[in-house]
């Protein structure tokens, strides 16, 4: 496919594609999409029509589109009029768009939860509160947004200002000025204070130091951006003078003079007298100079006394000097070598000096040591070596450095001697043995030795020695150092080596059982032989002879063997031995009981076994009554018995040499079945026997009569019985029928036995009382006898005239309702097989109490208050009781209703009416409250500061809120606690334990009420968390001069509503405030003790830290760059930096200089850590080439005098670029050659100085020829090589064509080399080449 688009700015472009499938796979398809899409970007803004055609050789294809080109929006500004606005006046914000302004709309946020859409530019917009407003607008036209923001400020106008400050106030001291407003919001303010000085942009309040004395007008205006407002105050500095500070400088040398220096703080220093007390009794005054003078003549710690005062003022300052003698002619020894573990004592001598001390390196890496003057040093080093100590003698004057060197040895302990044979105290004679002297410890050590031979052997460890003869020796070794000596020996046994072993016996291949075998054992040579014999039938071994005898009394293989050794060597040889012995003892086992019977039928197993012996065969043999039955073999067989009789089981057992039997004999016998119980009756009374009969089969049967009646079991030889039973009831009889060998159990009989019924009677079970009923309700009847079971009851009623019948077996209970009063009969009969027996009653029928209600007319009363009480009770007969729970009660046959009553005591009690009669009885009960009403309710706490105070509570503290009252009984209780956060806690108890969690205010509510009245009380509280700990923080304190400000800020860990007291003891009041931070400048010499307390109304915490301000001696350094204050340099060029410093001879502090760079235009971010090689610390700074990438960079120099806060600034922009590629072809410009060498062009040797490599370059050469006589151009020269696949190489060959190249062919050839990033550079050569 070709796809031709035209787009309508008179561009067009033409793609081509495959169809995205072949013949094949489109063989049953009837339609197949091809997309293909392509990129152009429009120069101008338009509509434009987009025309495409498609086409292939067999048709063609076209489609038109509408495209609409917007321009991008690049920005959008937005201004605001005004940009400050009074409160509740309108603000205009407009928006201008830059890049495009058509089809923009704009989307306003007014940065007060509100916004705006719409096409208009311009909106206005009414703010109702007083902030500063972040307004932003974002514009879009649907290809491109752009966002803008402008500030407004929405103010209230100022009014109301008023003044006031902290003075009188002395000279040099802060004075606090303190503006207050009615209205306005964003102020700032600004002073004129009256001696020519004008503050600006302060807030209040704020601060300014007087230096002279006198009345000044502070004319102070307040404002914002769109109202200001004045007002003058009159402030009134007062002259004064302070003592900063007194100094000595350093400690002064014996003989030299001190000097005294006071700073003072005063406006007329002519007038000052000074009092100078020295400390070692001498004195002086002088006027108007806080300097002077003084020569000690001893060496000594003093205290000076400064006294200065005018006619007005008298201040104190104390200070210390100190003068020490000079050190000279030291020395230093020590007491070595020394044992390990040893005090080392080093000695220093001096000729002279005073107040000096040691600083002592002991050599061995542990920390430097100081020690007191005229002492010795001792140490203990903790391994052995020799080690340098270097010693510092000082005191504040003069310093000597000494050396002495110190030899520690560990002192020898443990000395061993040892060779490397496997035992240490033999060795074998003709060998060489290496031996080895140790020590457990010790250093330093000389070995020398003696082998017990006669002749001594030289100094070492280790010595190789040998034995040429038998015998015992003794070595011995002696070890030595400087601070020990050792010595040890030790017993050498030589011995000649065990050869030529043999074992010899009397024993043949096999032998009996008891035999006695001799064995000798012969060796050809060996010293101290030692025979160890061993049988493996016990495996011991032990030691004997050269020559033993072993009896051989058990059967089996065994192993003889014999060992000869000494310390030295061993040898070992061994023999077999066969023993045997007859067969005896046969013996038969089997599963059979001895004198038991045995069971006809069934399997028994025999083995037969010998007790001496190996048995080759078994013959087996069972007869009854002399004849033979059954033949087997086999050390196990089995055997079945057919029938009842007497049988005998023999075996005969044997080998080649011998043989034995055995026999044993079996009785047998038929086992129980069918067995069968019946009885002559099976239902009787308790008065006559019964017969039991048992049909079974089997042979020596016993019988055991189970009667079911729990009487004992009755053993016979007869299956037959008789049996008499006691008690009535339903027994099961069973017979177990058994031989020795089998026993089974008959299936049970039933047999039934009754009792005759006597001493018939009936109760009544539902009344009181027997023989009563009640009416209208079930009377339950029970019969109860003496005697009788399985017994049939007959029941008949009488109700009036009408009569009720009930009969059943066991029917013992009976129901009845009585509907009559009065008395009524009551029949029961009672039968059995055996007997019968019947009884008639008379029943009174009653009707039941019941207490319809008892009614007070109020059940909550106060004392000695009258109660009426009513009562409604229906049933016959009936009997009263009314308890009023009191002690008091009535009673009777009747009872009035209402009843009236009343209590004198508190209390709950409760009240009963009890009626009855002979059918039941019935209580009720009422309860009556006798109460107080509730006066004088309070709220009671366990509060112990600091959890509370003055109605304020610790967070998280928990009390206990307890209710107190004057009077008031029964009363129940509603707690309810509201937090700050609105939660709430509530309980119905007396008391309440509760621990506040939230900070604020909290309402403690509690209500009590019982049936009479109730009572609330209130109390309010202020929840604190208590302040537990706090630090004071600083900036940096160390070092502080005049007029150095200091940050203070107090870290409260814990607490709310934390207020601070700052006293900064700079004579300044203590002054009172809820900001955790304060700067402080302090402005002259001094101590200063800082106390800042953290405190709210539970708590307090408080912190100080001591504040030292000293005089600046010198005057501050002037630096002046040395070049312009912006620099450009090359990335491969060596980049110089120099400053010039004037620091006007100070030698007073050490001067530090500091060179830092940092990456991007401003100083102090993104440091640059520089190579080490780099000098930073002076004033020039020297940069190798390569040290900085390409950005740009800010240099600062600092010169810095140490331990002081003055510090000189001088900066520099530094812009490293890109150097130039080096383009390099090797051979230079221009050379020549002959057409028959290889023309070689070669740029590997082009770099980037920038990376000092050519990684990453690309390349790009170009070729040109002419005639170099005439200087035509030839075309075809360059075209012998393909330069598609020359062009881009670092290097390549050049062919030349000499037969078609015209004589003196001169090329040109250019190479281009480039890198991303970075411009492209060119070189040339020219290649002159002869044919």
């Amino acid at each position: 496919y070709s796809w031709q688009w035209e787009y309508g700015d008179g561009q067009s472009d033409t793609t081509s594609s495959s169809a995205p499938y072949t013949g094949a796979t489109v063989a049953d398809t009837y339609l197949v999409q091809h997309e293909e899409s392509t990129q152009h970007t429009f120069a101008d803004p338009g509509t434009y029509t987009v025309d495409l055609l498609v086409y292939n050789d067999y048709g063609e294809n076209s489609t038109q589109h509408t495209i609409e080109i917007r321009p991008k929006l690049t920005g959008v500004s937005v201004t605001a009029e005004p940009s400050a606005v009074e409160l509740g006046e309108r603000v205009t914000l407009t928006a201008t768009p830059q890049g495009a302004t058509e089809h923009v709309t704009y989307e306003w946020n007014y940065d007060n939860s509100l916004a705006e859409e719409g096409s208009s530019n311009v909106s206005v917009h009414n703010y109702t509160a007083a902030a500063t407003y972040n307004v932003t607008v974002t514009a879009d036209n649907g290809v491109s947004t752009a966002v803008g923001f402008v500030l407004v400020k929405v103010q209230v106008k100022v009014t109301g200002l008023e003044l006031s400050t902290d003075s009188p106030t002395e000279m040099n001291e802060v004075t606090t000025v303190t503006a207050a407003v009615l209205t306005g919001t964003d102020l700032l303010y600004s002073s004129d204070m009256g001696d020519g000085t004008t503050l600006y942009d302060q807030t209040s309040p704020f601060t300014y130091t007087y230096t002279y004395p006198g009345n000044y007008t502070a004319n102070v205006t307040a404002f914002n951006d769109i109202s200001s407002e004045w007002e003058t105050v009159v402030v009134i500095i007062i002259s004064s003078f302070t003592i900063d500070n007194v100094t000595t400088g350093s400690c002064t040398e014996l003989g030299k003079t001190t000097t005294f220096e006071a700073a003072i703080t005063t406006d007329n220093l002519d007038i000052l007298q000074f009092t100078w007390n020295f400390g070692d009794g001498n004195t002086i005054e002088v006027l108007g100079s806080p300097n002077t003078t003084h020569r000690y003549a001893t060496a000594d710690n003093f205290t000076v006394t400064l006294k200065v005062e005018n006619t007005q003022k008298v201040l104190w300052k104390t200070t210390y000097a100190c003068v020490h003698e000079g050190i000279s002619g030291a020395t230093v020894t020590n007491d070595g070598p020394t044992a390990l573990g040893q005090e080392t004592t080093i000695t220093i001598t001096l000729a002279t000096g005073s107040h000096y001390m040691y600083a002592v390196d002991f050599g061995d890496g542990g920390p430097l040591e100081t020690f007191d003057g005229d002492t010795d040093v001792t140490h203990v080093y903790v391994s052995a070596g020799s080690y340098d100590a270097n010693v510092t003698v000082y005191n504040e004057v003069t310093t000597a450095s000494l050396t002495t060197t110190v030899m520690v040895e560990e002192e020898i302990v443990g000395v061993s001697i040892t060779h490397n044979g496997t035992n240490q105290d033999f060795v074998r004679s003709q060998s060489v043995y290496t031996y080895q002297a140790d020590v457990e410890e010790g250093t330093e050590v000389v070995y020398s030795w003696d082998f017990g031979y006669g002749e001594g052997i030289g100094t070492g460890s280790l010595q190789a020695y040998q034995y040429d003869a038998a015998g015992i020796y003794i070595v011995t070794v002696n070890a030595s150092n400087d601070v020990s000596t050792s010595t040890n020996s030790k017993i050498i046994t030589v011995q000649d080596i065990v050869q030529g072993l043999q074992l010899s016996s009397n024993a043949t291949a096999e032998i009996l059982v008891g035999s006695y075998i001799n064995f000798d054992a012969t060796i050809t040579s060996g010293t101290d032989p030692q025979y160890t014999w061993m049988q493996c039938s016990t495996c011991t071994p032990y030691l004997d002879s050269q020559t033993i005898t072993e009896p051989f009394g058990t059967v089996g293989t065994f192993e003889v063997s014999v060992t000869v050794a000494n310390e030295v060597s061993s040898e070992e040889v061994s023999a077999t031995i066969v023993v045997i012995h007859a067969v005896k003892g046969a013996q038969i086992y089997g599963d059979l009981e001895a004198g038991s019977l045995h069971a006809a039928g069934q399997v028994y197993k025999f083995s037969a076994n010998v007790t001496e012996g190996n048995v080759d065969d078994y013959q087996w043999e069972v007869s009854k009554y002399g004849s033979t039955v059954e033949t087997y073999t086999g050390a196990e067989v089995q055997v079945t018995f057919q029938d009842a009789g007497h049988y005998v089981v023999s075996v005969v057992v044997s080998n080649s040499v011998s043989d034995t039997e055995d026999s044993v004999t079996v009785d047998v016998i038929e086992l129980v079945t069918d067995v069968t119980v019946s009885a002559s009756k099976t239902v009787a009374n308790n008065e006559e026997n019964v017969t039991f009969t048992l049909d079974s089969s089997g042979t020596n049967l016993t019988y055991v009569w189970n009667m079911g009646d729990g009487s004992t079991d009755l053993k016979t030889a007869e299956p037959e019985v008789q049996h008499q039973y006691a008690l009535a009831g339903t027994y099961l009889v069973t017979v177990n029928v058994s031989n020795h060998l089998s026993a089974l159990q008959s299936s049970p009989l039933d047999v039934e036995i009754l009792e005759r019924i006597s001493g018939l009677d009936m109760e009544t079970t539902t009344t009181d009382t027997n023989y009563y009923a009640g009416q209208d309700e079930f009377t339950n009847f029970v019969a109860t006898l003496d005697s009788g079971t399985s017994v049939t009851y007959s029941w008949r009623f009488t109700d009036g005239g009408r009569e009720s019948n009930f009969n059943g077996l066991d029917l013992d209970e009976a129901k009845m309702v009585y509907t009559n009063l009065g008395s009524q009969t009551a029949y029961l009969a009672a039968d059995n097989a055996v007997s019968h027996q019947n009884i008639t009653r008379t029943i009174v029928v009653q009707k039941r109490p019941s207490i319809s209600y008892v009614l007070p007319n109020a059940s909550y009363v106060e004392t000695l208050e009258t109660v009426s009480i009513t009562h409604q009770v229906e049933g016959s007969d009936l009997e009263y009781e009314l308890d009023f729970g009191d002690g008091q009660s009535v009673s009777g046959d009747t009872l009035a209703s209402p009843l009236f009553h009343s209590w004198a005591k508190t209390g709950t009690y409760a009240v009963s009416l009890m009626v009855e009669n002979e059918v039941g009885r019935e209580e009720h009960v009422i309860y009556i409250t006798v109460l107080q009403r509730i006066e004088g309710l309070a709220i009671n706490t366990n509060c112990i500061m600091p959890y509370c105070t003055n109605g304020f509570l610790s967070l998280g503290e928990e009390l206990e809120y307890a209710a107190k009252w004057e009077e008031g009984n029964n009363m129940t209780f509603l707690w309810l606690i509201v937090q700050a956060d609105g939660s709430t806690v509530t309980s119905e108890d007396e008391t309440l334990k509760f621990a506040p969690a939230q900070l604020g205010s909290l309402s403690v509510t509690l209500t009590a009420q019982n049936w009479l009245n109730s009572a609330t009380v209130v109390e309010t509280f202020t929840v604190q968390e208590e302040i537990h700990s706090a630090e004071l923080i600083t900036s940096n304190i160390q070092n502080l001069y005049e007029n150095a400000t200091v940050a203070f800020h107090m870290d409260v860990r814990s607490g709310s509503d934390v207020f601070f007291e700052w006293n900064f003891r700079d004579g300044y009041p203590v002054f009172e405030t809820s900001v955790s931070h304060q700067n402080r400048t302090f402005p002259t010499a001094g101590d200063y003790l800082v106390r800042v307390k953290a405190l709210n109304n539970i708590s307090e915490v408080v912190k100080e830290v001591a504040i030292t301000i000293r005089e600046l001696m010198c005057k501050e350094p002037v630096v002046e760059r040395v070049g312009l204050s912006s620099k450009e340099v090359l990335r491969s060029s060596v980049v110089y930096l120099e400053v010039g410093v004037d620091t006007f001879g100070c030698t007073k502090y050490t001067v530090v200089h500091q060179w830092t760079v940092y990456q991007g235009s401003q100083c102090g971010i993104n440091n640059i850590t520089l190579p080490s090689s780099v000098d930073t610390k002076s004033t020039r700074l020297v940069l190798p080439k390569r040290t900085l990438d390409y950005d740009l960079y800010c240099v600062e120099y600092q010169i810095v005098y140490q331990d002081t806060p003055v510090v000189s600034t001088v900066r520099t922009t530094l812009r490293v670029k890109a150097s130039p590629l080096m383009v390099i072809i090797t051979g230079g410009t221009e050379r020549t050659q002959s057409s028959a060498e290889k023309l070689s062009l070669n740029g590997t040797s082009s770099f980037d100085p920038d990376t000092g490599d050519n990684a990453g370059m690309t390349f790009e050469w170009n070729c040109a020829a002419y005639r170099t006589q005439d200087g035509q151009v030839d075309t075809t020269a360059c075209a012998v090589a393909d330069w598609s696949t020359l062009q881009y190489k670092s290097s390549l060959v050049f062919p030349v064509d000499t037969q078609n190249m015209a004589a003196d062919t001169t090329f040109v050839f250019n190479l281009t080399v480039g890198k991303q990033d970075r411009v492209p550079q060119t070189t040339q050569q020219t290649v002159v080449v002869s044919v």
